[in-house]
């Protein structure tokens, strides 16, 4: 009875044994990339083309007249403001440059700012080297004219020049005089005109490496893609097959055992 039952069990064992040592087809099949979120694309960065524009590209009017003639103090006829060295006069209307210039080539620049000859003699630090080698700074050292004159016209265009007596306010002017028809203008359009100091230092501040233009975000999904695969293709075959084996014969064994017991 004992050896009918042993037999029995190791039949069983070789036959279930042999149904799964050489199995067909073991296929595990890796749903990580199947199941993965599509990766979210990265939102465009607004701001920078215009940024480009306005540092690299930045446009102005330019209001030209027909002769050396700026305006006239107080609208008043014969009270003429020129440019003393005989160009024609042209000024721009812009943000940190509201200016006259005496001239229309490119190495022509505005006056934006005066420093009178007794208020720099008395305060040393008033305008030091980088103030006086500021071409935008106009400085009345001259003992004829030194003080500064201001002429403010429409628009918040404002001219500077030097003066052989004092005014404390800036004084009133125009374009044309009180009834004046006849004087006509040009008007174009240029690109990077001469700037401020302060201006110029703030546009050319370097944006930070994150949001410059071209830059392209590196995408991620690529590698986690092949991360997943690795790891769903690194189960071990054999241990599945082991298990199996193990667990069928096990079960056999318990139901001889009931059936002969």
């Amino acid at each position: 009875m004992m050896r009918l039952f042993t037999k029995l069990i190791a039949c069983l064992v070789v036959r279930t044994a042999g149904a799964y040592v050489n199995p067909s087809t073991v296929t595990i099949t890796n749903d990580l990339r199947r199941h993965q979120e599509a990766p979210v694309p990265t939102p465009p960065i607004h701001g920078l083309d215009r940024r480009q524009t306005d540092g690299a590209g930045r446009t102005y009017t330019r209001t030209i007249a027909p002769d050396s003639v700026c305006g006239y103090l107080s609208a008043s006829p014969g009270n003429d403001i020129v440019c003393e060295n005989g160009e024609r006069c042209n000024w721009v209307k812009a943000n940190g440059l509201n200016a006259v210039f005496c001239g229309i080539s490119r190495n022509v620049t505005a006056k934006i700012k005066c420093y009178e000859r007794d208020a720099m003699a008395a305060d040393p630090g008033l305008c030091n080297d980088v103030c006086q080698s500021n071409k935008f700074n106009l400085q009345c050292t001259d003992e004829a004219a030194p003080y500064c004159r201001t002429y403010a016209y429409p628009e918040g265009i404002r001219d500077y020049r030097c003066a052989s007596t004092p005014v404390t306010v800036a004084q009133s002017a125009d374009f044309t005089y009180e009834g004046q028809v006849d004087r006509s203008f040009e008007t174009t359009v240029v690109s990077n005109i001469a700037r401020t100091t302060e201006e110029s230092q703030s546009d050319s501040t370097a944006a930070p490496a994150s949001s410059r233009a071209g830059t392209t975000p590196i995408s991620t999904s690529d590698s986690l893609n092949s991360s997943d695969e690795s790891k769903g293709s690194s189960v071990p075959v054999g241990a599945i097959v082991g298990g199996v084996v193990g667990g069928v014969a096990l079960i056999a064994l318990i139901a001889v055992a009931i059936f002969f017991f």
